[in-house]
């Protein structure tokens, strides 16, 4: 982004992985997961999928992903395309 510049001070993350609903699920399920009753509770954790995005945004969101104090991270099924939803806001 032109003239941003990355975040030095503490950060709060708000972040939602959404996986593509399996297609081998029938209507019932896939309906289910796409309404959030069925969760995804497989591999991988949302430990390892915050260490790859904290470590991509490094230098390009914050100088560091030590400065992030607080996060909230979810994992959802989605129907539409598969993505990951990150808002971060600065603590001044």
């Amino acid at each position: 982004i032109d003239g941003f510049k990355p975040f030095q001070n503490a950060c709060i993350v708000d972040v939602t992985f959404y996986r593509h609903i399996p297609s081998s699920w029938n209507k019932k399920k896939r309906m289910e997961a796409a309404c959030g009753i069925i969760r995804p509770i497989t591999r991988p954790d949302c430990g390892n999928y915050e260490k790859g995005f904290y470590d991509a945004l490094t230098g390009i969101i914050w100088v560091d992903d030590s400065i992030v104090t607080d996060k909230h991270v979810r994992k959802r099924y989605t129907a539409e395309l598969a993505r990951v939803e990150i808002t971060v806001r600065e603590v001044e």
